[in-house]
Order: C-alpha cells, then structure tokens, then sequence
C-alpha cells in the first residue's frame, strides 16, 4: 500500500510464547534501539533504520502473540495526500491510503473540514457530476440538518463512495474511490 504518500507494507504472523518474551527477542535483533507504547491491552514496538521505519504491534491472545507488523519506507513522499482528489478548501487530509493488493487499485481518504455534511455532499455531487459520475439512486437524501450523509458515484467500473459524518468542530469525510 501507499500510506500518505510512503510506500508501506504489512503482515500479521501468530507465534507461541508471551508477548514480553516476543518484545524480548526484538530487542535483542535491534540492540535495545526500540520504543515502546502501549494502546489498551496492546503493546506497539517502533525501530527505524537508516531506509525503514518498523512498527510491531503485540496482542497476547492466551498463551501465543499475535502481531501485526509494518515496514514503511521512509524518504521523499510519493505525491501529497489528497493529491487529486476533490475536496472544499479548508479540508485537512489525514490519512490518504492507495491499496495495490485490491482487484483494481482503490484509494480511501479520511479527511475533515468545517463545513456541513449538507455543503460537502451539494459539493461532491457538483464535482463528482461534472467529471462524469452518476449518483446512484440508493444514496441518501442528504438535507440542510443532517448529520450522517452517504453519497455513491459511478463511472463506468468506477466507484466512489462519500461518507460525511458531522462532528462538533465540523465534518468527518471518509471516501473510497474503487
């Protein structure tokens, strides 16, 4: 995948033992030069290196680890998050995702702004129509004093989805393009 413009991989592995003695052995392959946070009942382990930035996250499920691990490739963003997609001014991009192991490439964006679900939704349906989506009949019907909007688009084989969540400071903004 492509996380915020870094090139980034992920896999999850099962193994017999504790996690302090899966810690342990991290440790050990990275001499000491290891952070450590806790998330609820998980433990996340960070080290980088000169090219990679690896973050491991333990769960102890009874007397085996499960782990999920990241290796994101550190160095020049690919493109800036939200590159390309259209979004009001004012839109903060937090995360920009492009998936590679989907069927077709797809792309989810989380996003937030302080305008309504209403202004956003009149403002991707404008947008997204004019670069030659329908929307789909089985969206919602957003109006002025919504607080949850879901809008779909379609081109061809492509997909967009918009999901607009009001929040107390404005508007959440996850979109899918498939």
């Amino acid at each position: 995948m492509v996380y915020n413009g870094l090139n980034m991989r992920a896999s999850r592995f099962v193994v017999d033992g504790r996690v302090e003695a899966v810690e342990t052995f991290y440790r050990k392959i990275w001499n000491g030069r290891v952070v450590r946070n806790t998330l609820g009942h998980k433990t996340i382990l960070g080290h980088a290196t000169r090219n990679h930035f690896i973050t491991i996250e333990l769960t102890g499920k009874g007397g085996a680890t499960q782990g999920q691990i990241g290796i994101m490739e550190m160095g020049k963003p690919v493109g800036t998050p939200g590159k390309d997609f259209a979004k009001l001014p004012g839109t903060r991009v937090f995360e920009d995702i492009i998936h590679l192991d989907t069927p077709q490439r797809s792309r989810s964006l989380r996003m937030h702004n302080r305008n309504s679900p209403y202004q956003n939704e009149r403002f991707y349906t404008r947008e997204l129509t004019a670069r030659g989506y329908a929307r789909e009949a089985n969206s919602m019907t957003c109006q002025a004093n919504s607080t949850m909007c879901i809008s779909y688009f379609i081109k061809g084989d492509g997909r967009i989805v918009v999901n607009l969540n009001k929040q107390s400071d404005g508007t959440s903004i996850v979109a899918l393009d498939m």
